[in-house]
Formats: structure tokens, sequence, C-alpha cells
């Protein structure tokens, strides 16, 4: 299944991802915190066989918004074994932030458009060259056609120093 965590993100890319399984999360500001919380996940109640979702958007700072999705996400979908955070562009700032620090999230593919990898590294954090992928391209092809078979299907990759992608 995948996920966009705001309604911005359903318009950016639910029409490249048309005949696959999709949710969207509703936010809210809490105006006391000024905080962003996912108040409701659309589509939940049709996906509870999901156990595998991917969250897709464009960019990355802290990861407040992805924490939130996640949160509501194990709390809605009983049979959620693994959640993945695709984003294209990913801020040096996601290390201050719980995506990093805690389990709700268990990867991130992002590139090295804006992240400084000299600085931020971390085992659940996969990054790869910008100029050689585009956003549709940073899962592995198994893992865009059958998200629900992600850890049977999804491969590891690994930059060399040259830019070469390991696999």
């Amino acid at each position: 299944c995948f996920v966009w965590p705001d309604a911005g993100a359903d318009k950016r890319y639910s029409k490249q991802f048309k005949g696959t399984q999709t949710m969207t999360c509703a936010k809210e500001r809490d105006f006391q915190t000024g905080w962003m919380n996912t108040k409701y996940l659309i589509g939940a109640d049709s996906h509870q066989d999901c156990e595998h979702v991917i969250i897709v958007d464009d960019l990355s700072s802290r990861g407040g918004t992805f924490i939130g999705a996640a949160k509501k996400l194990r709390e809605l979908l009983p049979n959620l074994k693994t959640i993945t955070l695709c984003v294209a562009h990913c801020e040096n700032t996601i290390a201050d932030g719980e995506i990093l620090k805690t389990d709700w999230i268990d990867k991130v593919y992002t590139t090295d458009s804006i992240l400084n990898t000299e600085l931020v590294r971390h085992e659940k954090l996969y990054v790869t060259c910008y100029n050689r992928l585009t956003a549709a391209e940073q899962l592995p092809e198994e893992v865009l056609s059958r998200a629900n078979d992600y850890e049977e299907n999804v491969k590891e990759y690994y930059l060399t120093e040259n830019g070469e992608l390991l696999f």
C-alpha cells in the first residue's frame, strides 16, 4: 500500500500510482503547540490487510509529518509489519527528528540532492545519487509493483565512492 502523508502529496503522486492500493493522511494543526498532527487516514478501513506500506513525498526536514503518519498507520492497521519512507529530497535535519531515532519508520530511501552524506549516516537511511535517478526510481521496481510483498522482493542498495550503485 502507498501512503500520501497529506493532500498535497496525494495531488502530486496519485495519478502516477493508478491501480495500486493507496491511503491519504489528513492533518490538523494543534494551535496550542503549533504542530501538525495526523488526525485520520483516508482509506484505512479498506486496507486492514496491508502488511507493508510506503509513504511517498518530495521532501523531509525533521520528519514530523511522517512520524505522525506512521503512528496513525500502526494504530489503525493491525497487520502492519513495515513502514518505508521514500522522499526525493532529505534535509540534514532528518538527524534531529524522530525518524532515525525511533522504530516508527523502518527504512528511508532518498537522494543526495541536498543531504550531506558525510554528516548524516544511519543504518536505515538508503541514499542514491540524485543525478542518476528520478524520484519514481528511488525504490526497486519490485517494491513499486508489489508493495505487499516488500520484504521478499526488496534489494538493498549501497553507493560506492564514485557513485555506482551496488546490490
